[in-house]
């Protein structure tokens, strides 16, 4: 789905609106104050997501500068929606008029409807199932050891696994849906239609979310809405999903058997060479180190002599196929479906 955008779309006759909270600006010693900006406005949308948009003269013309979600303002969650990008703001932008006094010309609107905008971010994202959230979990801990990109080594942040974080270009980070929308300021609305359902369904859900920045989208020639089909977000985020080199196996690195205790690095080469730890060890003892070891994506209940019993490749979750729209949310308020607009004359990616 689309998830985050910043757009630069237009639209006249914004000189009387106030579109702002205040401004930064730098004063020099002198007094002299040497540039200004103004503080962007949000606006409430559904379920109280907000979105926010600010006054932009790109070009030397009049422009709307939006930053957000369209997705979750409009329907009040990110957990699945649209990959119409163009359709999304489109709508966003029609609806906007309805809440503040825009007066857009025609010429503006048929603008929007066909995607004669820029973009300066775009995140796409997709979602996997796993049998639990504790396999989510355990996928996130293995993947901060045992993968890497360009950017090197992944860094994990408050449970997201970023790789290329700071970059300027693009980034991908991975986290668990389930418990994202547990944490203070991105729990769903009470309001929300089916709010137990969709709870029970981000519960097991592994997320990969693709950052586009600027310098990147240029590059492509996709900084020009227009560009952008349905099928564009899922090219790219497949693109640079292929830019992650994952390990084969669920195996500890040399770097990270260095910084465990003694007794759990013991613990893991007899497992390693296939002792049944359950029988050896106290049950209390036993059940410590595999609590402390599925940090790592190590079952140590698991006998290496078991073939049948092998984890599953950290690269297997994240090549099959991604998760669809549940049945049950089609044709419902909770999922926004843009309305189709004409064919255009389109660049294809790839």
């Amino acid at each position: 789905m689309i998830d985050l955008v910043t757009a630069i779309v237009p639209c006249s006759n914004l000189e009387n609106i106030q579109l702002h909270d205040g401004w930064f600006c730098r004063v020099k010693a002198t007094g002299e104050k040497e540039w200004e900006k103004e503080i962007g406005i949000s606006i409430p949308g559904s379920h109280d997501s907000s979105i926010r948009i600010s006054r932009d003269s790109y070009s030397g013309f009049s422009h709307l500068r939006i930053d957000g979600n369209p997705a979750k303002w409009l329907q009040g969650h990110n957990i699945f929606g649209s990959n119409d990008l163009i359709g999304l703001v489109n709508s966003l932008m029609k609806r906007l008029t309805e809440i503040i006094p825009l007066n857009p010309s025609l010429a503006n609107r048929a603008a929007w409807a066909e995607g004669c905008f820029m973009l300066n971010r775009v995140d796409c994202t997709e979602m996997w199932e796993l049998p639990s959230l504790k396999d989510v979990l355990t996928w996130l801990n293995v993947a901060q050891h045992q993968a890497k990109s360009r950017h090197g080594r992944p860094i994990m942040t408050g449970g997201t696994l970023y790789f290329g974080k700071n970059s300027r270009r693009w980034a991908f980070k991975f986290y668990s849906k389930g418990e994202e929308i547990k944490v203070k300021n991105h729990t769903l609305p009470s309001t929300l239609p089916f709010l137990k359902k969709l709870n029970s369904f981000a519960g097991n859900k592994l997320r990969g979310e693709l950052v586009l920045r600027k310098p990147i989208l240029e590059k492509q020639s996709y900084q020009y809405a227009g560009n952008w089909t349905e099928k564009t977000s899922r090219y790219f985020f497949n693109h640079y999903l292929q830019k992650i080199e994952f390990s084969d196996q669920f195996k500890l690195t040399n770097k990270v058997l260095d910084g465990l205790k003694p007794r759990l690095n013991l613990a893991y080469y007899s497992w390693i060479e296939g002792h049944d730890l359950k029988s050896i060890l106290p049950k209390n003892t036993f059940y410590r180190y595999r609590r402390e070891m599925m940090k790592y994506g190590i079952d140590i209940s698991v006998s290496k002599k078991n073939e049948r019993t092998r984890p599953i490749k950290l690269k297997d979750i994240v090549h099959r196929e991604p998760i669809q729209i549940p049945q049950w949310a089609l044709g419902t308020d909770i999922y926004f479906v843009p309305e189709k607009l004409p064919p255009r004359n389109i660049k294809i990616a790839g």
